[in-house]
């Protein structure tokens, strides 16, 4: 989770700079501007470094205690997040500009997660129809996955220039769309009772704004790119599109660095009588699943996991360790 709070405060910052950049544009002095812009685009692909890492930790862990099912998933999602990372530094090489081929490489690996989900969703599917009574979360992994395929999409087209309006609107229109089908997912499995992380209304609006950065940077190119290009528009509208990223991005490292706080604190969160200690967290296994009555959820000491089972007979559902 450090490596989270990590990865999204210098994906904000380099949010920041890219605002900061539209918002000096000047006709007389570019060289700001362009330099500005160019720290943004390192800042990103430090970001997805550090997420290269930390994704690669979660792969080592699993390693070491031999979950080689889950290992596969994390030495794939490893690949595709190292893809993210390379295309970005592609990107950065060639910025302010920008690079068509370091946006196809970052779709790739974008699409290597969209990939992953639907293997999960596949997974899930084969696991639903054993247990029909169960919760539903394929079609959920499945509308994740579409809407990562659609970011791919939006993420691989070519950097387009002040005079493509089109693409520009496409782009971000895309983008949004795919971001939002995620994030409808989690709001559906959070409803279900599948999340049960404290922390998750902070997530549910980091992805709504970054949303709304897509939205209002599709409505910015649609309304001031073209032939007819307003300098003013273009710092005005992209300026408080990329200010929006900018948020975005810092409630998703508030988010992660409620949830650290979560982990590292036994009953983390929660509320104390002056005086007193927060009961420990019960031990790792199965507990009845929030919100399931007749299923256990795996508990792993500090966190739920999503591998659930039927209860066993005569057990109830709902409560258990609930963190």
């Amino acid at each position: 989770m450090a490596l989270a709070v990590a990865v999204a405060g210098l994906l904000g910052l380099g949010a920041l700079l890219e605002g900061t950049a539209y918002a000096v544009l000047h006709r007389g002095d570019l060289g700001t501007a362009r330099n500005l812009a160019t720290a943004a685009a390192w800042l990103r692909f430090a970001g997805v470094v550090v997420a290269v890492g930390a994704v690669c930790s979660v792969a080592w862990h699993l390693a070491l205690r031999r979950r080689w099912a889950e290992l596969a998933e994390g030495a794939g999602a490893s690949v595709a997040t190292f893809l993210v990372a390379l295309g970005l530094l592609v990107s950065a090489l060639d910025a302010p500009r920008g690079s068509a081929a370091g946006n196809v490489v970052a779709a790739v690996g974008i699409g290597g997660w969209a990939l992953l989900a639907t293997t999960r969703a596949a997974r899930r599917s084969f696991a639903e129809l054993l247990a029909p009574a169960g919760p539903r979360q394929a079609p959920l992994w499945l509308a994740a996955a579409g809407g990562l395929v659609l970011l791919a999409v939006g993420v691989g087209l070519p950097p387009p220039t002040f005079r493509q309006a089109a693409l520009a609107a496409a782009a971000g229109a895309v983008v949004a769309v795919g971001v939002a089908a995620v994030a409808g997912a989690l709001l559906v499995a959070r409803a279900q009772g599948m999340i049960v992380a404290r922390g998750f209304p902070t997530l549910a609006g980091a992805l709504w704004t970054l949303v709304a950065a897509s939205v209002a940077r599709a409505a910015a190119a649609g309304a001031v790119l073209g032939p007819g290009a307003s300098l003013t528009g273009i710092r005005v509208g992209f300026a408080v599109a990329a200010y929006l990223a900018m948020a975005g991005w810092l409630l998703l490292a508030l988010a992660a660095l409620g949830q650290l706080y979560a982990l590292a604190v036994p009953g983390g969160g929660a509320r104390t009588t002056p005086g007193h200690l927060p009961p420990p967290p019960p031990p790792a296994g199965w507990y009845p699943s929030p919100g399931h009555a007749g299923f256990e959820r795996w508990w792993e000491g500090s966190a739920w996991t999503g591998a659930e089972r039927p209860a066993a007979p005569g057990q109830g559902g709902g409560g258990g360790a609930d963190r």
